[in-house]
């Protein structure tokens, strides 16, 4: 019988922007009233503050091009609700890129962030087959969930109707990823992301 890992997932909590129903990509929206800061209440309820934590752009939510900062009602009262849907839910699909003009292109790809990015890794879009990361954003999670029901050779129009709630939730791996020897006597888990501009060891 295979081997069962389990992975917990957790959403982010609630933005200003997604509160205010905007599309956010890459942009630092500060947290609602009704937000938290996920990461740091959750290594504090489980008595784990002492973890590294580990920062990287590849673990953003996708870049949402010129679509950053649009109402997404408005938006699709102006292209039709089944086109937004599409740019929002869909697999391969990306958004309409960020041009140079854009109200929030400065602020992001000027961000000390993204300084050390070597010339061509700053996108202007990205549909979720560009973005796999495992914490963080919505969409960031229909798209590792994808990878790793193994449905990523199959139809891609499922991936539309998956919603992903704030906080965890938790998908049994049955033989998808060996644990590595002890670490500290502490086992972990190897992840590799399957997408190659991204791609590392999580």
């Amino acid at each position: 019988m295979a081997a069962v890992h389990r992975l917990v997932i957790v959403r982010h909590g609630e933005s200003a922007w997604n509160q205010e129903n905007h599309f956010c990509g890459w942009f630092d929206a500060d947290l609602s009233e009704k937000g938290m800061e996920t990461l740091w209440t959750i290594m504090e309820d489980t008595d784990q503050m002492w973890l590294p934590v580990h920062r990287t752009w590849r673990l953003n939510e996708r870049h949402y091009g010129g679509l950053t900062g649009l109402n997404k009602a408005e938006t699709a009262e102006k292209h039709g609700e089944e086109q937004v849907k599409i740019w929002r839910r869909s697999f391969d699909t990306p958004p309409p890129p960020m041009d140079k003009e854009h109200a929030y292109n400065k602020i992001i790809s000027e961000s000390r962030r993204y300084k050390n990015l070597k010339p061509g890794e700053l996108p202007t879009c990205e549909s979720l087959k560009d973005t796999i990361a495992l914490p963080a954003h919505g969409n960031s999670l229909r798209g590792i969930v994808k990878h790793l029901e193994d449905s990523h050779t199959g139809p891609t129009a499922h991936v539309v109707q998956n919603e992903r709630g704030t906080g965890p939730f938790a998908d049994s791996l049955r033989g998808m990823a060996p644990p590595l020897p002890s670490i500290n006597g502490r086992n972990k888990t190897a992840w590799t992301c399957l997408v190659s501009d991204r791609a590392s060891d999580i």
